[in-house]
């Protein structure tokens, strides 16, 4: 099961000194402030999402976890560091005191022991729920904790969990010592009357998919019982290679290999068409589980695309497989012998390229796809939707720059510019951007970096950063091809749209550090452990922009709620500041 990342772990010996909060240009510009932090700390999270900030620090002997200005428990160690939701409204983190570890969850204790918890502590990718094993340092036993509950102590190692798609649900296997061992599976906290191994949930998570292998057979069981059909037809001598679920209703693809004779994909019951001979690579299906595509390999190395049981055509080697989010097209990449490289939609090539520029890229949810590539003069190509824009000089910026906007309308990307200046510039929608001409974009340098093109959340607008190539040194933004904002010497770092597009924050960093919102400066302060830091600068739903800073002896965390008065819309009204 893949969890969600892990927020950015930091150690902090101490944080700059705040400079005085600038005055908001503003008076209809409310700004809150809350102690979430104390300077001196041992080491500090942010959450992915919400500012929310967790720092150890100690009192007199002991160490303490403080999570938005409140302090946990005292431990007789450093608490080991605290993991937050993807959505960031949940942490959990955990200490020891005597002879027992204690698990801190949304600031409550909810498990303590004489073991210790294995590995790390975790949340459900939607953050529902919290779970980790717990390991017992006296007996050896392990136990999946789920929510602070128990599940059956073991002696051998656990399985992976997995769980349902709305995440209410949750299984794993583990082993219990005798002869001979068997599997056991624990499904939402009890123990099934079944066996069985690498598991999933069927797309509509009211089913557990599963294999179990004897020493006569191996099959693949919903629920518990073999798949009707399946069984008959896997003489001996042949494994299930792997089996892969539909994210929709109850509908599972068995990959069957023999190696001395043919490879079969069955779905459910029914063998598919077009996967008789060969070895079966990956198999995927649609995001609305109505079609699949399987990449295959012959005997003699060559590789080839089978979509909804049409073959297509037999490359060297095919790459970065998969459909778009309307399910509408499968994709892919693929190089001839001859090292031609091409684009396939559903069963249509691309013209041939030299090589090409990462991989496609999908626009927001619908099915557009576009792609660089590089063409037999060196010159770069980008490729929307199949048809080919006007050659370009190569690209030399790290990165694949080609982007689209949320509902895939809108696309930008970076081009060598034509301007007797040199350097780059971005085209939006076809059309080159004529005042944006700059020599680099704002992500270089920096080990975070935020997208270097943005589109507002409806499409209207694209922020950008870059540094001139007038001569006058610094940075500028652009918003729409007008130069908004321009700062000597300084960086501008991580701009962000309200979800409602009307309103935008950027930061600053040169001798100092400033926060700007709709080209208001906000707030001024010194540099500090916190730069660069993902997290600590979010505009939220409400279109209210907080960010972390620190100010005196203590990190504040810091509400900006915009003046009725400011805008994106103003901001291109008013031009550069």
């Amino acid at each position: 099961m893949k969890t969600v990342p892990r927020s950015i772990v930091r150690g902090v010996g101490s944080f700059a000194i705040a400079c005085a909060m600038s005055v908001p240009l503003s008076a209809q510009v409310k700004v809150e402030e809350q102690v979430v932090g104390p300077m001196s700390s041992v080491g500090f999270v942010v959450s992915p999402h919400g500012v929310h900030l967790a720092s150890s620090t100690m009192q007199g002997s002991r160490y303490v976890m403080v999570v938005d200005g409140v302090e946990g428990p005292k431990f007789d160690e450093p608490p080991k560091p605290p993991v937050f939701s993807s959505d960031g409204k949940h942490f959990a983190y955990f200490g020891r005191q005597g002879g027992e570890y204690v698990v801190i969850l949304d600031g409550k204790e909810i498990a303590r022991g004489p073991g210790t918890p294995i590995g790390t502590l975790s949340f459900t990718p939607a953050g529902k729920h919290f779970f980790y094993v717990e390991g017992n340092d006296k007996t050896g036993e392990k136990r999946f904790m789920m929510d602070g509950k128990a599940g059956p102590p073991t002696l051998q190692n656990l399985g992976a969990p997995v769980f349902s798609n709305d995440e209410s649900r949750y299984a794993y296997a583990l082993k219990k010592s005798g002869k001979p061992e068997t599997n056991i599976m624990v499904v939402d906290g009890k123990e099934v009357p079944y066996v069985g191994d690498h598991l999933s949930f069927s797309g509509d998570g009211k089913s557990i998919i599963s294999m179990l292998q004897t020493n006569v057979k191996i099959s693949l069981q919903i629920d518990g019982k073999p798949l009707p059909g399946l069984p008959s037809t896997i003489p001996m001598g042949t494994t299930i290679q792997r089996h892969v679920v539909s994210p929709v209703g109850v509908r599972v693809a068995t990959i069957v290999q023999n190696t001395k004779g043919p490879t079969r994909v069955f779905l459910n019951d029914k063998p598919i068409v077009g996967v008789e001979d060969d070895r079966v690579l990956d198999f995927q299906f649609s995001p609305d589980g109505r079609r699949y595509a399987a990449l295959c390999a012959t005997r003699i190395g060559s590789q080839y695309v089978v979509i909804d049981g049409k073959r297509g055509q037999e490359y060297k080697g095919v790459d970065n497989l998969g459909f778009t989010p309307d399910s509408s097209k499968a994709f892919y990449t693929a190089v001839t012998g001859t090292g031609h490289n091409f684009v396939v939609v559903e069963d249509k090539e691309s013209d041939a390229f030299q090589s090409l520029f990462g991989k496609p890229v999908v626009g927001g949810k619908g099915a557009r796809i576009g792609f660089v590539g590089f063409n037999d003069r060196g010159l770069s190509v980008v490729v929307i939707d199949g048809a080919a824009l006007p050659p370009r000089r190569p690209y030399v910026l790290q990165g694949n720059m080609l982007t689209f906007s949320a509902d895939g309308s809108r696309y930008a990307f970076v081009a060598a510019s034509n301007s007797r200046l040199g350097g780059y510039t971005l085209v939006v929608d076809g059309v080159e951007q004529a005042a944006a001409v700059y020599d680099r974009f704002q992500d270089e340098g920096n080990p975070y970096p935020p997208p270097s093109l943005l589109f507002s959340p409806d499409g209207k607008y694209i922020v950008y950063a870059g540094r001139s190539t007038d001569g006058k040194g610094g940075e500028g933004l652009w918003i729409n091809d007008k130069l908004v904002f321009q700062a000597s010497g300084q960086r501008l770092l991580r701009p962000s749209f309200s979800p409602d597009g009307q309103h935008v924050a950027w930061a600053s960093i040169g001798k100092d550090h400033a926060i700007y919102l709709d080209g208001e400066e906000v707030m001024r302060f010194g540099l500090s452990s916190l730069d660069g830091t993902p997290g600590t600068l979010e505009l939220g739903s409400d279109g209210v922009l907080m960010f972390l800073a620190p100010a005196e002896s203590v990190i504040k965390r810091y509400r900006v709620t915009p003046s009725t008065n400011t805008s994106v819309a103003g901001l291109l009204a008013q031009g550069v500041k």
